[in-house]
């Protein structure tokens, strides 16, 4: 499992963007926005100044931010905190 969190922290600090992946960052951000106790609206506001920030197009047709945020918020389980340690044998 990867910390979801960091990951969250990093995209918004422009840190690990992928334009390939905008769906899942978006998503991992409205969960992250939400549990902080955003509202949808200050969500959506939030992931579209990180969008222009960063110079990200959100395509309407193929990125509903409406609809994804709802479908984070539907979402039950909370995002990953916790960090998982790799050694060097783990990987042989």
């Amino acid at each position: 499992m990867v910390n979801e969190v960091l990951l969250v922290e990093n995209l918004l600090q422009g840190i690990g963007i992928n334009k390939k992946c905008l769906f899942q960052h978006c998503y991992l951000m409205a969960k992250y926005f939400l549990q902080q106790g955003l509202s949808p609206l200050e969500t959506r506001k939030r992931i579209f100044d990180w969008a222009c920030k960063y110079h990200l197009y959100l395509d309407a047709t193929s990125l509903n931010i409406n609809r994804l945020i709802y479908k984070a918020q539907d979402d039950k389980r909370r995002l990953n905190e916790e960090d998982v340690n790799v050694s060097a044998q783990d990987i042989k």
